[in-house]
């Protein structure tokens, strides 16, 4: 069984993909990039696949070897993006696992160091961000006009220039922060090895395709033949509870 466990992160603008691309091709050089339209509506992301060598060591404290292939998506509203880290699963391992054991309590070979998994969420997803850059434009003085006025104006254009983002207003100011987090699960079970009791729930029009866990957030995809659209419905479902539970 396969398992895709799912980090994502926003921050307060909009991205204009085509600008963002050279930066993201330089931040993963040797990772196959593309830019296509998935989801419902042909949302367009940018999809960057096995984009490091990682593995991991340690999960829940229990020793482990287990490679992870991790892919990274990026979509233009809120500049939201999410690591879809894919590792082999065992029956054990499904019953046991949950969002917070995996990002807290497990750790993984990463760039050469063994670290916790929860350091994807500052190396990967505040990196594409270019957070560091960004803010050492937001501190710059030279968009200060007196003690009381800032030119928010050319500093936007600015960052939308060199960063691809075009900022929010809020108020008096330009919020330039990122969040982040952990998302959600889902599990593919093709050989029915996992039974779905009463505690599941079928949220497919089809009986036996896919399941959830809802105190959880665990899903379990039964039917390899509709794969894709179960992360296209992954994918929408994540932004919408980002966007409105943020």
């Amino acid at each position: 069984m396969k398992c895709h466990y799912f980090l994502e992160g926003t921050l307060s603008g909009t991205y204009d993909l085509d600008k963002k691309i050279p930066s993201l091709k330089k931040l993963f050089p040797t990772s196959k990039l593309e830019k296509k339209g998935i989801g419902f509506s042909d949302r367009e992301f940018i999809i960057i696949k096995d984009i490091a060598d990682v593995k991991l060591v340690s999960y829940d404290g229990t020793p482990c070897d287990i490679d992870l292939i991790l892919d990274y998506y990026l979509t233009t509203v809120l500049g939201y993006s999410f690591i879809d880290m894919q590792f082999e699963i065992t029956e054990k391992m499904t019953k046991e696992i949950t969002i917070s054991k995996m990002i807290l309590n497990s750790k993984m070979i990463f760039e050469g160091e063994e670290q916790s998994v929860s350091n994807l969420i500052s190396t990967v997803l505040w990196e594409c961000f270019q957070h560091e850059e960004m803010e050492k434009v937001l501190e710059d003085e030279k968009y200060r006009k007196d003690l009381n006025n800032i030119d928010f104006e050319s500093m936007r254009e600015d960052i939308f220039d060199e960063f691809g983002v075009e900022l929010f207003y809020n108020a008096d100011h330009l919020p330039g922060g990122f969040s982040a987090g952990v998302c959600d699960i889902i599990i593919e079970d093709y050989d029915n090895k996992l039974s779905m009791d009463d505690e599941w729930e079928n949220i497919s029009t089809n009986e036996n395709e896919l399941y959830m866990l809802p105190h959880r957030d665990i899903y379990v995809l039964k039917k390899e033949a509709i794969f894709k659209d179960a992360m296209v419905f992954m994918s929408e479902n994540m932004l919408k509870n980002r966007i409105f539970n943020s």
